[in-house]
């Protein structure tokens, strides 16, 4: 071949190099796999963020049963998926991978937030749906404790709760109690509360100095001590 055959030849940009077709195959699987497993634990992060906020809803209707569903997702859900969803993260390196980092981020952040509010609701749900029962059960203990001084730590003769305590286990209720202006029903356990049923009668002061109280509807309040 001539020099100029050499020259022209030479002028010619080398063409791209394609991969053989079994590695672009196998690159486009595995790509594949990532993506598909990035949605998975996408989707299972969800799930337990899902669990903190049922949790604390529907605790006062399950007596604290969700409380170990919400437990479960926090220790093993969350952790598992996350640090996958991060390790995906620094393998890619790519938008969908950051973005799947982001959305979970921002997706706890929410259900966090949300936790306290699901919880009020709940109790109003709780208390809504037994309202009637509760009314009722609230004027026999009145009745019930008309002619027994009252006290701090409850009725002089101390007899007043274990009478009616097979009537508030299964509303979730765990003690009651006098106090001026109504009667207190405590729930304990998780995420436990208190509830003021407010009837206006005479009672110990309360041992509170900070109250804030809450409507739910009739003559129930959320009673919290803010001290």
């Amino acid at each position: 071949m001539s020099a100029a055959g050499n020259a022209q030849l030479a002028l010619v940009p080398p063409g791209p190099i394609s991969a053989p077709p079994d590695v672009a195959a196998a690159a486009v699987a595995r790509e594949a796999r990532v993506a598909r497993g990035r949605r998975v634990m996408l989707g299972a992060w969800f799930a337990g963020c899902a669990l903190i906020v049922t949790g604390p809803l529907l605790a006062p209707i399950t007596d604290g049963l969700s409380i170990v569903g919400m437990a479960l997702g926090g220790i093993l859900v969350l952790p598992a998926s996350g640090l996958v969803l991060f390790g995906i993260t620094l393998y890619q390196h790519d938008r969908a991978a950051v973005s799947s980092l982001v959305t979970a981020t921002f997706a706890l952040v929410s259900a966090a937030a949300l936790a306290g509010p699901a919880h009020r609701v709940g109790i109003e749900l709780h208390l809504a749906a037994n309202q009637a029962e509760l009314d009722a059960l609230a004027a026999e203990i009145r009745a019930a404790s008309a002619n027994v001084p009252a006290t701090s730590d409850g009725w002089a003769d101390g007899q007043i709760p274990s009478r009616f305590y097979t009537r508030l286990q299964p509303l979730g209720l765990r003690s009651i109690g006098p106090i001026e202006g109504g009667l207190l029903f405590r729930r304990s356990g998780d995420l436990g509360y208190t509830l003021l049923y407010a009837d206006g009668a005479a009672g110990p002061p309360p041992t509170c100095g900070k109250v804030r109280l809450r409507f739910l509807g009739g003559r129930w309040y959320r009673y919290d001590c803010r001290d």
